[in-house]
């Protein structure tokens, strides 16, 4: 069983945020709900479409579908969806620039996946790594945000009272340490994060001897 990597000093960077304290944001980030449930696929072909969702259906993916680059960003799959898809370069653009295009469009982590229209084993399981990645990422992303947000009720993901983080300071204190904070999670939580997410939780959950 893949156990949370222990709070050492060599992972451990920083010490604004209290141990135990480290230990609720993230059982909180284990305990999230998935949050990457669905996907775009941009192409103008439907046999592609078709054969791809065949190919991915144990992923549990909702998919959407946009036939060209224009009709992707007139739609509302750019701001609903973080999960994205093409079949190579399309005529209007290339991925390249799609990929800039949706870096202007949403600030909140996303994968833009480029395979082939014969795509193999292979596209599949990189296009599945990208995604448990970044359903982590979004987790981590989520809490650390309502950690830092003294607006949002941290009862609601079991994190100490928001009147604690006066202590930082300065908002560029805060910046500081809210990036110390995702680089720690992703730390801790990256290996293996799918099977960490639904096997850790007990691991995590476990009363310490004494406790």
């Amino acid at each position: 069983m893949i156990t949370c990597s222990p709070l050492t000093q060599d992972i451990k960077k920083f010490s604004a945020i209290d141990e135990d304290v480290l230990e609720d944001i993230t059982k909180s980030v284990i305990n999230q709900p998935r949050i990457i449930n669905s996907a775009t696929i941009i192409s103008p072909s439907s046999s592609f479409f078709d054969r791809w969702i065949k190919n991915t259906k144990s992923f549990g993916l909702t998919y959407f579908r946009s036939a060209s680059c224009h009709d992707f960003l007139r739609s509302s799959h750019l701001l609903n969806n973080h999960l994205f898809v093409t079949c190579g370069d399309l005529p209007e653009c290339s991925t390249e620039s799609l990929q800039q295009l949706i870096t202007n469009r949403i600030s909140a982590p996303f994968h833009l996946s480029k395979t082939k229209p014969a795509f193999g084993d292979s596209d599949i399981e990189q296009f599945n790594s990208a995604r448990i990645d970044l359903d982590l990422a979004m987790r981590i992303n989520k809490i650390t945000n309502a950690f830092f947000n003294d607006e949002i009720s941290d009862l609601k993901y079991g994190l100490i009272p928001s009147n604690r983080l006066h202590a930082f300071g300065h908002h560029a204190r805060k910046l500081e340490v809210r990036k110390d904070l995702i680089d720690y999670l992703k730390e801790r939580l990256s290996e293996s994060p799918e099977d960490f997410l639904e096997s850790a939780i007990q691991e995590i959950k476990t009363p310490k001897r004494g406790s």
